[in-house]
């Protein structure tokens, strides 16, 4: 009894039909494991799959990008999950408005590029204003606006006022004063919270 658990267990150990090679820095050898080296085997492969995208949440590993649901641009602390960066995308026209505010000719353009999905068909060009604060570079005093206003951005210095709603966003922290206004994602402009 004692001699056939031994065998047992050095053929459980010894005899495994999978060879997990390790490399020097204890990471399992993904040409072992599939038994070749070509080019079309690589790490990036498999997506970690890990959850991204939310305060505290994990960063993607290399070659990975974190993508959010689509139409969630990670709106209320949303998640996202890391996927691997796709390298070359087919040629298909399928436009889509990235969260980023940039029209992609499809869904694997705007991943390679980083960006989620906001919605499917280009982005609007409705002449949106930029309202947000972290784009200015010069040395000019913010301007004092009326209520419902606030100071837009033009190449890289403060503007003229302009209502909140017409201040574009593709996330919370593109709108001035966030303990008043909120980007509304559904339709990338800043608005006071509901």
């Amino acid at each position: 009894m004692r001699k056939t658990a031994i065998v047992a267990f050095l053929v459980l150990v010894l005899g495994c039909s999978e060879s997990r090679e390790t490399v020097p820095d204890g990471q399992v050898d993904h040409d072992a494991q599939t038994g070749g080296g070509d080019a079309a085997s690589t790490s990036n492969d498999a997506a970690s799959g890990l959850a991204c995208g939310t305060r505290g949440g994990a960063a993607c590993d290399d070659g990975e990008v974190c993508i959010f649901p689509p139409g969630e641009c990670g709106a209320d602390d949303g998640g996202g999950t890391c996927i691997a960066r796709p390298g070359v995308c087919p040629d298909v026209h399928a436009p889509v408005c990235g969260c980023d505010g940039t029209t992609y000719g499809n869904e694997c353009d705007a991943h390679a590029a980083g960006a989620s999905i906001a919605r499917t068909g280009a982005c609007a060009t409705t002449g949106a204003t930029s309202c947000d604060r972290r784009d200015v570079r010069c040395r000019a005093i913010e301007p004092t606006c009326p209520a419902g206003q606030v100071a837009s951005v033009v190449a890289q210095c403060w503007g003229p006022c302009v209502a909140i709603d017409e201040c574009a966003c593709t996330e919370a922290d593109a709108c001035p004063n966030r303990d008043q206004y909120t980007c509304h994602m559904h339709r990338q402009r800043c608005g006071p919270y509901l």
